[in-house]
């Protein structure tokens, strides 16, 4: 017998088994089941023998009540495990469905570090490149006076490169913290985090590509700059020399026409006045002694600085096959265009200054003189 009906049992009062006081009393003190004995044992003494159906009856239903009780309480417990039971499993499939967005938010997070690494290391070669340049920039310096304004601005440029990229990489670092944050945020919440990492990656991708173009753009200008920078300079020392060389050639051309007119008095006058000649009979007078000084070198009056000029230069390099194509009448105006299409727009002024600084005369010294073999 269960207890709780035990006890039920025991609480039962006691004229529902015995009306006289001694049985009573001797039965408050006995446990359930000798009661039921004694009742029992009663009951088959008592006179008339239906005597023991009325004693027992109370204590039948009494019990019949407890036993359903007692099922009812059993019924609803078991109800109440599986109750507790299905909320343990609901438990267990979120806490399985955390762990593993937890898993895939650390794998993305390491994917985002390993990026993050990467950048860093293409910033310490750009750093490493940085310190490269600068130092061909100090033997430069040491070598040729003459490019240091060059490669202040070469150098200026790649800083500011530098700065920019700078300022990217910290702007992505920020970013990345941001997004740590967010991600630790999201992850105590139990919020999904695909979506935010999604556009993480889209500014890590965009940011790549803007690193990829500054470098692409940097290689370029370290490359081809200077390369360009002194063909230009060197054609403006060429025109600036030419210039020199045209003048000379018109004084001494002026000198030798007044010691022709002192020297034929009488069969003709040689009138050239520098300061009041237009520009038509200018330049035509300048092709002339151009054409002149051409047909004397070819004679071979000046072979002898010809020769002294070849031996002196070194072995044709492609920049100064280039430059002396440049020289050729023919070419002169197509390169100059060919040169501008790759020079910044500053350089390109400055080229159109220095070619169209150039007087008539000066022209047709360029056109009558001999392009140099290549």
């Amino acid at each position: 017998m269960p207890s709780s009906i035990k006890s039920e049992v025991n609480k039962d009062p006691p004229h529902c088994l015995l009306t006289s006081s001694n049985n009573s009393s001797t039965m408050s003190t006995a446990h359930p089941i000798q009661q039921l004995n004694e009742v029992i044992k009663k009951a088959d003494k008592a006179e008339p023998p239906g005597r023991a159906k009325d004693l027992l009856k109370p204590i039948q239903d009494n019990i019949k009540v407890r036993e359903q009780h007692h099922a009812d309480c059993l019924k609803e417990k078991d109800s109440q495990v599986l109750a507790l039971k299905l909320e343990l499993a609901i438990a267990n499939l979120n806490a399985k469905e955390y762990n593993e967005d937890i898993i895939a938010i650390k794998g993305e997070l390491r994917g985002a570090k390993r990026d993050v690494r990467r950048l860093e290391n293409q910033t310490r070669s750009h750093r490493e490149m940085l310190l490269g340049l600068e130092t061909e920039k100090t033997a430069w310096m040491k070598e040729n006076c003459g490019k240091i304004a060059e490669l202040e601005d070469v150098a200026k440029k790649l800083e500011a490169a530098r700065a920019d990229l700078q300022i990217m990489v910290t702007t992505l670092n920020t970013t990345i913290q941001e997004q740590k944050i967010d991600l630790f945020d999201l992850k105590a919440k139990g919020i999904a985090q695909r979506g935010e990492i999604h556009f993480l990656k889209k500014d890590i991708e965009r940011l790549k590509d803007k690193v990829e173009l500054n470098r692409t753009a940097t290689e370029w200008l370290a490359q081809n700059g200077p390369s360009l920078k002194d063909d230009f300079f060197s054609l403006r020392n060429e025109v600036a020399g030419l210039k020199a060389k045209g003048s000379e050639m018109a004084r001494l051309m002026i000198k030798g026409a007044r010691e022709w007119e002192k020297t034929h008095d009488g069969v003709g006058q040689v009138v050239i006045n520098s300061e009041t000649r237009d520009s038509k009979e200018d330049s035509t007078s300048t092709g002339q002694t151009g054409r002149a000084w051409s047909a004397k070198r070819r004679s071979g009056s000046m072979a002898d600085d010809d020769n002294s000029e070849t031996q002196s230069r070194p072995e044709d390099s492609a920049p100064e096959k280039r430059r002396r194509i440049a020289r050729s009448p023919s070419l002169m105006d197509t390169n100059l265009k060919a040169t501008q299409a790759g020079i910044p727009k500053k350089q390109q002024s400055e080229v159109q200054n220095s070619h169209s600084s150039i007087n008539p005369g000066e022209k047709n010294i360029l056109l009558t003189r001999e392009p140099r073999s290549l």
